[in-house]
C-alpha cells in the first residue's frame, strides 16, 4: 500500500501543479500598490503667440481686446463686460514686438 499510497501522492502533486499552471497561480505576483498605480501624467507646456492686429478697420483709439502682461501671461477683454479683464498664464508669451525667431 506504501507504493499505492506515493503514487495517489504524485498524481496529487502533479495535479495541483498543473492547476497552478492552469489559473496562473505559479507566476510572480504583482502587488496591489503596483497593479492599480498609474504613470503620473504628462506635463503639457503651452506657448501662445500674439500677432500683430493688420486689420485697417478698426479706429486706433480702440483698446486692444488682447495685451501681453509678461513673459507668461495675458489678459484678454471681456466682451460682456467690459470693465472685467480674464488673465491667463502659460508657459511662455510672446507678444507683438517678439522677434521672428521662436523656437
Amino acid at each position: 500500500m506504501a507504493a499505492g499510497g506515493s503514487t495517489q501522492q504524485r498524481r496529487r502533486e502533479m495535479a495541483a501543479a498543473s492547476a497552478a499552471a492552469i489559473s496562473g497561480a505559479g507566476r510572480c505576483r504583482l502587488s496591489k500598490i503596483g497593479a492599480t498605480r498609474r504613470p503620473p501624467p504628462a506635463r503639457v507646456r503651452v506657448a501662445v503667440r500674439l500677432r500683430p492686429f493688420v486689420d485697417g478697420t478698426a479706429g486706433a483709439s480702440d483698446p486692444p481686446c488682447v495685451r501681453g502682461m509678461d513673459s507668461c501671461s495675458l489678459e484678454i477683454a471681456n466682451w460682456r463686460n467690459h470693465q472685467e479683464t480674464l488673465k491667463y498664464q502659460f508657459d511662455a508669451f510672446y507678444g507683438e514686438k517678439t522677434a521672428g525667431g521662436i523656437s
